[in-house]
């Protein structure tokens, strides 16, 4: 079980980077690990990464398919307890290793050819915790050489900013690429929202989490409801508040989707006219519109591809001339058409068709009809926390309120 960013999201992340922070909570079970690793598989492109074995801490870099220049200490994170791990690197190209604020003997084996060499791997993924068998909590990466000597751990959840002092720089806004394992879904924090995609089935505890931390590991109760894919879904009854007509509006809600069911799965749906679904052993979600209530669709089209056995944020939005679907924060455009969609009077189902056919497979969590407004404008990171009917106060329910509509 791992977790990974896609290319383009493992640019933003961690390219072009010559000064660097990774820090993580980890209850150690297992001493072997790679921590993160980007390696573009290719003999004598650059590659780098971060690992941990019983000998200790990794730090590499190199080229693959030849020695890589490499910096490690020789004490292992201790098992069976939670430790706060940092790798800091510097300017200079020095590797700085603190196991709960304590500096750790390093080996600073650099060769010349790699000093200054900046974080440079074109064209391929970012493994996040690959191999391990341990629990992690508050992952980050920053711009910065974070750390500059022993410090007193954090007491409260990482975030995307914070003061100087005893030993720890000051982050400004943007510094931070990545912030993960925070809460019940692996989605990032930072205000970049890059999607985190999951291999396996990695698990969330709401119940094991760093004691330095407090209570931040279950301090809200979260409930979804399961689907089978088979005889299990949820009905409203008409109303108007349950037409999309002619004004914005907006359907969102958090999707886990599991097995295949081997058929179309219809996730959200009233009548022909409205549709969200996924078609047979695919994960590629699709919004299907009719103006008239009909098979006969203006949009029959997907807005990307979920995340098999983990959480996404799935949005779509109509702002009253065009539609657009989201996927964790991510937009992609539907149809820049203003045609209004048309429902009757048909019941509104979540995990299946209105005829008893094409059940949806997984877990769905706080689900969102906003009608009359677009709650979305644009590229927006996804919620932290459970929604709630007013944009006003699920406004703080975001790292960002960038393209996130805060007045309905």
């Amino acid at each position: 079980n791992y977790l990974f960013l896609a290319t383009a999201a493992a640019d933003v992340a961690v390219t072009n980077m010559t000064e660097l922070t990774f820090e993580v909570w980890v209850f150690n079970i297992d001493q072997n690990w790679t921590w993160l690793n980007r390696d573009p598989l290719v003999i004598g492109q650059f590659r780098w990464g971060i690992s941990h074995g019983p000998g200790g801490m990794t730090w590499f870099m190199g080229y693959h398919g030849s020695s890589s220049a490499v910096c490690s200490t020789g004490s292992a994170v201790p098992a069976n307890t939670w430790t706060h791990v940092a790798l800091c690197r510097d300017l200079s190209n020095v590797i700085n290793i603190y196991y709960n604020g304590v500096a750790q003997p390093v080996s600073n084996g650099f060769y010349g050819g790699y000093v200054g060499n900046p974080l440079n791997t074109p064209a391929f993924a970012l493994t996040m915790f690959s191999g391990t068998n341990a629990y992690f909590s508050n992952a980050r990466i920053t711009k910065k050489a974070v750390y500059t000597g022993n410090f007193t751990p954090p007491t409260s959840p990482l975030g995307l900013t914070q003061s100087g002092g005893g030993n720890i720089a000051a982050i400004t806004a943007g510094q931070v690429t990545l912030l993960w394992c925070q809460d019940y879904y692996f989605k990032d924090n930072s205000a970049n929202g890059l999607r985190i995609f999951t291999s396996g089935a990695p698990t969330i505890s709401g119940t094991v989490y760093p004691p330095a931390l407090g209570s931040a590991g279950t301090s809200v109760t979260v409930y979804s409801a399961l689907f089978n894919g088979t005889s299990q879904f949820i009905t409203v009854a008409d109303a108007a508040a349950l037409r999309p007509g002619a004004s914005p509006w907006t359907i969102e809600f958090w999707f886990y989707p599991t097995a295949f069911t081997g058929a179309v799965e219809m996730v959200v749906s009233k009548g022909a006219g409205l549709q969200i679904y996924m078609p047979a052993n695919s994960m590629a979600i699709h919004l299907a519109a009719s103006s008239n209530n009909t098979t006969t669709y203006f949009i029959n089209a997907t807005f990307g591809t979920l995340s098999q056995n983990g959480w996404n944020h799935v949005a779509v939005v109509f702002t009253g001339t065009a539609y657009v679907g989201y996927i964790n924060g991510i937009g992609t455009s539907l149809g820049a058409v203003s045609t209004a969609i048309s429902t009757g009077t048909d019941i509104f189902y979540i995990g299946r068709y209105s005829s008893p056919a094409n059940y949806t497979r997984g877990y769905i969590l706080n689900f969102r009809f906003v009608n009359g407004a677009a709650a979305y404008t644009g590229t927006f990171p996804a919620p932290t926390n459970l929604l709630t009917t007013s944009g006003s106060t699920s406004a703080a329910l975001y790292s960002s309120t960038v393209n996130v509509n805060a007045t309905f």
